[in-house]
Parts: structure tokens; sequence; C-alpha cells
């Protein structure tokens, strides 16, 4: 694939991602509570990577290199359960776009600590003044968005 397929395909999962409050909030509504709608959530995302695997792989069966792997691996999951349990509790206080503008910031903070310091076997770039620049920047595009 060439580079604009993978950046237009970037750009539309960052699209998508703030839905996910939004549909969460809208289930919430219809299933008593966010405690509710969580694990229907989880289900349907367990249910579609279990068969898109069959479906790619025709295979059913776990990779057996999963015992390896490093308890941290795991973590994606349960940071995955604050993102969901956290953001339907912003929305209605800060609103979509300051919220979803707080999270990416926050993201891109993590993403430069862990360029920086090259966390978890990955390279290192280190913090430069563009890069600064670049995250001062995004910061008072956040603080004009809670304007």
């Amino acid at each position: 694939m060439n580079l604009l397929v993978f950046i237009i395909s970037g750009i539309a999962v960052g699209m998508l991602i703030p839905l996910i409050p939004v549909y969460t909030a809208v289930l919430n509504r219809f299933t008593g509570g966010l405690y509710n709608s969580a694990p229907i959530i989880f289900g349907i995302g367990l249910v579609l990577t279990i068969g898109l695997k069959v479906l790619l792989t025709r295979e059913v069966i776990w990779p057996v290199q999963v015992v390896k792997a490093p308890w941290y691996s795991f973590m994606g999951g349960a940071i995955l359960a604050i993102y969901l349990l956290l953001t339907p509790l912003l929305l209605p206080r800060l609103g979509v776009g300051l919220t979803i503008s707080l999270i990416v910031f926050g993201q891109l903070l993590m993403a430069v600590l862990i360029d920086h310091v090259g966390l978890f076997g990955n390279d290192t770039f280190p913090l430069n003044w563009p890069r600064a620049g670049g995250l001062l920047l995004i910061a008072i595009g956040v603080w004009l968005l809670k304007k």
C-alpha cells in the first residue's frame, strides 16, 4: 500500500474514535447505565474480532505464543475500558469537541514520551523544539476549544 492509503486510513480511524463515547452514551439510556452498556460494547467487539480472525485466517484457535507475552501487553484492554467508562461521563460536562481534543492531546503527550524514552522497546525520537512546538500549538487549540 502506498503512504496516502495509510494516511487516509489513519484519519478515518481517528474520525471513528469520537463516536465511541457518543454511541455509548446513547446505549446507556436504553440499558440503564454505563455499567450495563460497557459489557455489551465489549461483547460486540469480541464477537467482531473473533469473526474477522476466522474469516481472514480460517483459524479458530488463539496463538499459543500469547502465554509468553509480558503482563503489561494486555493493558490495552484495561485502558480501553477506562476510556469507554470515562468519556461518556465527560461528554455532557465538556462537550464532544473539548472532550476528544483533551483525549487527543493526552495521546500525543504520551506518544512523545514513549518516543523520547523509547518505552517498551520502541525506537527513540528525542523531544526537540519542533516537536515541543507542535505540542504547544495543540495545547493552544485545546484551550481555544474551551472558549
